[in-house]
Order: structure tokens, then C-alpha cells, then sequence
């Protein structure tokens, strides 16, 4: 009886250990938030990079509270973009997170199917070559900041109804900035502007090249470049010491000087990652998700930026505004 006894309990501990692992393995598919990691790596930091971060750490905590991240940037220097990207493979994380074009390509191309990857703010994912296509990715997936060219061009004709000329420094070695001059190139006429580009490659030839520009333009364009989103605030110094004003596709950059912009929500472009990294963690393929794109945006301006460059803004306009940059600012010109 004693050892009929014993074998019972020897049974039972057995059958409590294996339920205890069955749990936990349970725990492990459907978000066990302590095996969770995740790298994410970047360029440099900048405001909306930091929203888009913000946004998708957000969404994952609230399905997995503990989950970890680790964030690499290469400080701006394009010849660390690889070392970055190697060093959070090395990590062996869950899921890598890049943002921005260079660093998704790389981290495509490196990861090699072994990590999944999940990007944030890829302005064209297809010509990036980190797609096959946006419904059906293959490569990875994540979330376009695509910028609503048209209606960045139709901000413009509303803050400045008789602008005629546009400036616009791009990056050449930049797909997005590329990519932004071939749409702006294409759409310009629709609105009645000609556009008068030049090339840079740095920032220390930003200054330059944009006070070039504004001297030959009516007003400066900040397009999906991210050379120039990374120093938003030296082109619109550099064009208003022309006293002329800077236009571009996303808020960030209107609280950084430019006059008005398109305000694409990095917050929501982040927002859309992460909901498609949830997926990815919960076992689906990355391969098989659309890439989400936010194609539109509220209207911004900088109400200092307006008085300090003589512009008389329509009144309907602010009413109309998502974000008014220095709304309490008094004009006394």
C-alpha cells in the first residue's frame, strides 16, 4: 500500500511538472513578455524617428509588458550603417526593427530570412527593394511614411497663392529623396509651380546649396529626403536668411522652422509597425503581411515663422491647421 502510495505521488509531481511546462510553453506562443527582444536600429536620433520609436514600444508593451529593446543608431555617419545593423543581428533578438530606407536594406539583406523584420518609415518599400510588393511583401514588412506629395504641393498654393518656384535640395544617394524628387518633379505642374533642384551629399553643404536655391526660388521644399529631415532646422534657417520660407511633409520639421507642412503623424506610422510586429511575434510570416502606409496628414505652420518672413497667413487656414507651432506667439511687425 506504502509503495502503491509512493508511485501515486510520484505520478501526480510528474504530472504537475509536465502541466508547469505545457504552461509555460502555452505562455512562450501566445507572449510570454519575458523572451521577448527586440533590436532597434537607426540612422541618428531625430523628433520623428523618436515619435514613430515611441508609438511602436507602446503597442508592444501593451500585449507584452516586459519586453525588452535594445536601440543602435550610427550617429549619422552612413559608413556605420552596417556596423549597426550587424551588431543587433548579433543580438539574436525576436525581431529586428530598422528605420528609415538605408538602414531597412541592410538589415534586409543581412538578416536573410533567419530574423524577421519588421521596418518603420520606409518611404517606398518596393523601389527599397525590401518589399516585392505592399500587399504581398515577401522580404519583411512594416509601415511607409510615404509623404502626400499633392497635398504638401497644395499647402504650398494655400499659405502662398502667387509662389511660382520651388527649391528643392535632395540627397542623390538617398532612394526616399529620390523618390520624392521624381513625384514632385511629376506633380509640380498640376499646381502651377516649376521646380529648381540641386544636389547635396552632407550636411555641412546644406547651408549652402538651399541658400543657393532660395535665391533662385520662391520658397524651399523639404521633401522624404532624410538628410534633410535631419537637419530640417539649418535648411529653413538657411533659406529664410534669403527671406524666403520653407514648406515640408511632416510636422517635425514645421516645428524645426519650417513655415508649413503636411503633417504626416510618425506617432502612426509607428503605431502601424507595431501592430504588424504583434503579428509577427504571435507566428505569423512577416513575408505575408501588408505594409501599412499612412498617405495622408493634417496641415501644420509655424505662426513665428509666418510673422518673422512677413507672411500673411489665411485666417482659415489656422482654423483649418492640425498643429500650430508657437500658437500664442504675438506678431507685432
Amino acid at each position: 500500500m506504502k509503495r502503491n502510495g509512493l508511485k501515486l505521488i510520484v505520478i501526480l509531481v510528474g504530472a504537475v511538472f509536465v502541466a508547469l511546462g505545457v504552461y509555460r510553453f502555452v505562455q512562450n506562443r501566445e507572449g510570454d513578455e519575458n523572451a521577448i527582444r527586440i533590436s532597434i536600429v537607426y540612422t541618428q536620433p531625430y523628433p520623428v524617428l523618436k515619435d514613430a520609436i515611441s508609438s511602436f514600444k507602446e503597442v508592444i508593451r501593451a500585449a507584452y509588458p516586459d519586453a525588452s529593446f535594445t536601440e543602435r543608431h550610427a550617429n549619422g555617419r552612413p559608413e556605420e550603417y552596417g556596423t549597426v545593423v550587424l551588431a543587433a543581428i548579433n543580438d539574436r533578438p525576436n525581431l529586428i526593427v530598422p528605420l528609415t530606407t538605408p538602414i531597412t536594406s541592410l538589415a534586409v539583406t543581412q538578416a536573410r530570412g533567419a530574423i524577421p523584420v519588421v521596418f518603420i518609415a520606409v518611404t517606398d518599400p518596393v523601389g527599397a527593394h525590401v518589399v516585392n510588393s505592399l500587399d504581398n511583401p515577401v522580404l519583411s514588412t512594416g509601415s511607409s511614411d510615404l509623404c502626400p506629395y499633392s497635398s504638401l504641393l497644395s499647402t504650398v498654393r494655400n499659405v502662398l497663392p502667387n509662389v511660382r518656384t520651388l527649391g528643392l535640395p535632395y540627397n542623390p544617394s538617398d532612394q526616399p529623396a529620390v523618390f520624392g524628387r521624381t513625384q514632385l518633379l511629376s506633380l509640380a505642374p498640376q499646381y502651377g509651380f516649376s521646380i529648381v533642384d540641386e544636389q547635396f551629399t552632407a550636411a555641412s553643404e546644406l547651408g549652402t546649396v538651399t541658400r543657393g536655391l532660395a535665391s533662385r526660388s520662391d520658397a524651399i521644399v523639404i521633401s522624404s529626403d532624410n538628410l534633410m529631415m535631419e537637419n530640417a532646422t539649418l535648411a529653413a534657417s538657411a533659406a529664410a536668411e534669403q527671406g524666403k520660407p520653407t514648406f515640408a511633409c511632416d510636422s517635425a520639421s514645421v516645428r524645426s522652422g519650417a513655415l508649413a507642412g503636411v503633417a504626416v503623424d510618425y506617432g502612426e506610422v509607428g503605431r502601424l509597425a507595431g501592430e504588424r510586429a504583434l503579428q509577427v511575434l504571435r507566428g505569423e510570416n512577416p513575408g505575408g503581411i501588408p505594409v501599412g502606409v499612412l498617405n495622408s496628414g493634417g496641415l501644420a505652420i509655424n505662426k513665428r515663422v509666418a510673422c518673422v518672413l512677413h507672411v500673411d497667413v489665411d485666417p482659415a487656414l489656422y482654423t483649418r491647421a492640425t498643429e500650430i507651432v508657437e500658437r500664442d506667439y504675438v506678431c507685432n511687425r
